[in-house]
């Protein structure tokens, strides 16, 4: 952040991706999923860009509530659905042809394909953020106990069974900076 002519403070933001990289036959090429996420990502962008060093400045990235976090990113999300958006981002890198009606129409109906699994994982992963920032502060919690706890959940609410040593929290990073929070990915559906 530096400080402009009109005294305001004016943010910089960048987004730094891991896509797949050019090969010397073809140039880097996104799946739908990837521009889906890179539109989640430039949502975060646009929301802490628009408010730092604004009057919204308390609304900025992290600083705003919780259950708001995603909501700009969510939002976004959806231009990745948009046929008219398709229609201006996507050419055949050989061709430079339009993506087809037909494949936009085949493409929005998959869309909700899977969506009962997608949202009841999300309410196990919210569920599970809970119970485990809900361990009594001051103990040792043991990695057997949080494999359980993640485990216990799958087996009610999915009727899977993970192995004992699967450790969900070990390799999910909303870990440790969602705290609790991590059911702001289907409440921010609601905004």
């Amino acid at each position: 952040i530096r400080l402009g002519r009109t005294g305001m403070h004016h943010g910089m933001v960048a987004l730094v991706c891991n896509f797949p990289g050019a090969t010397p036959s073809n140039p880097s090429l996104l799946s739908h999923q990837e521009v889906e996420t890179l539109f989640h990502e430039f949502g975060h962008l646009m929301h802490a860009l628009v408010s730092c060093g604004s009057r919204y400045g308390a609304q900025n990235g992290l600083s705003t509530a919780m259950d708001f976090v995603e909501a700009p990113s969510q939002l976004l999300e959806e231009w990745a659905w948009t046929p008219v958006v398709l229609k201006r981002i996507t050419r055949h890198h050989e061709t430079d042809a339009g993506i087809p009606d037909e494949l936009i129409t085949k493409l929005l109906a998959s869309r909700q394909h899977m969506d009962a699994n997608y949202y009841l994982a999300q309410a196990i992963m919210a569920l599970y953020d809970f119970r485990m920032h809900s361990q009594p502060t001051g103990d040792a919690v043991e990695p057997v106990r949080l494999a359980a706890l993640y485990r216990d959940l799958e087996r009610e609410y999915r009727g899977m069974e993970v192995p004992d040593d699967a450790l969900k929290a070990a390799g999910w990073s909303h870990m440790a900076d969602y705290d609790a929070a991590y059911y702001g990915y289907l409440w921010s559906k609601v905004y």
